[in-house]
């Protein structure tokens, strides 16, 4: 009964080259980390301003254990598609179980109704992360009334959601899901002209797993989700979400609202507080913060990628 199921999940993850959750960029770098360092070293210091490098531990460790075997292709992408496959056509095998097992009629289409019930739900079958087997562990209703309904609406209803979440889910591959080379260049050029160690300046946390991807050579700021920065410390969260969330340019504060006498200068906070040496920033994301840096002589631009993303070199004097 398996055989369906890989071909739905083969089918959707092959039927583009890009990736639906950043996530998985950083999961098979950190498995193949710890192929290639040991399995049993878990220091990660890649994020110095982050309860994560603080605890000496990483996420999902045994979620990255079980990526290993994924990182023997050449490609790690390839890794990341044949996991998704795994994974997806596992999580609907487990639903199809579920199912059989309280006695529901038609259970081999149960598992696709749950696979095409939306598209935010498709999305999540098609990640690769350990939370995708959630899904299927929710309790099914095996009630009689339930199924005698269910029986009479479930082709309909199958057939209107999968012709309607496939369509919208295969359309969002080319705007929402993320190209493989994602901050490729900018991770690749740091990676060959920075010093191990440098801290990177990146204002987006999510664009943590693509650069750590690419180049584990730096340090970043943030990554993975701001909640380990905050526990970290606070005011340094404070003063980098300001200026990520564009809600100040020249100058940031350590609190929630920054009243006048707590604004630091944005480069002193970066060289200061975060001993930062470089700057990735993203001319359609921030906008104000990339012209700030471009006529700042502190700031020295470095690369700029056809995709709008700059890296900026941050002259310490």
């Amino acid at each position: 009964m398996i055989v369906p199921f890989a071909a739905a999940a083969a089918v959707f993850h092959l039927a583009s080259p890009n990736i639906f959750d950043p996530d998985s960029f950083y999961y098979i770098r950190l498995a193949w980390i710890y192929r290639t360092r040991g399995l049993l070293d878990v220091e990660f210091p890649w994020m110095p301003y982050s309860v994560i490098k603080d605890l000496s531990s990483s996420l999902w460790y045994g979620f990255a254990l079980f990526l290993v075997p994924f990182t023997y292709f050449d490609d790690l992408v390839v890794g990341i598609k044949a996991t998704g496959v795994l994974l997806t056509a596992g999580a609907l095998w487990i639903y199809y179980l579920v199912v059989r097992r309280s006695r529901l009629r038609m259970a081999p289409l149960w598992p696709f109704l749950l696979f095409f019930s939306t598209p935010n739900v498709l999305t999540q079958f098609l990640m690769v992360r350990p939370q995708l087997y959630v899904i299927p562990s929710h309790h099914v209703p095996g009630s009689n009334i339930f199924q005698r309904a269910a029986t009479g609406i479930i082709v309909g209803v199958f057939l209107f959601v999968a012709f309607d979440s496939s369509q919208k889910t295969v359309a969002s591959f080319s705007h929402s899901a993320l190209p493989p080379d994602r901050l490729r260049s900018a991770g690749l050029w740091l990676r060959e002209h920075s010093q191990p160690g440098d801290v990177v300046f990146n204002l987006r946390w999510a664009h943590f797993s693509s650069l750590f991807f690419w180049n584990q050579q730096n340090y970043y700021v943030a990554g993975l989700d701001p909640i380990f920065q905050y526990a970290y410390d606070p005011r340094l969260y404070w003063k980098f979400h300001h200026l990520a969330a564009n809600e100040s340019i020249q100058s940031t504060c350590g609190a929630p609202v920054c009243a006048r006498e707590e604004l630091e200068g944005t480069y002193e906070v970066l060289v200061n507080d975060f001993k930062a040496k470089y700057v990735v920033v993203g001319q359609q994301s921030h906008p104000a913060l990339y012209h700030f840096f471009e006529g700042d002589p502190r700031f020295q631009k470095t690369l700029e990628t056809p995709r709008g993303e700059a890296v900026y070199r941050i002259e310490h004097r």
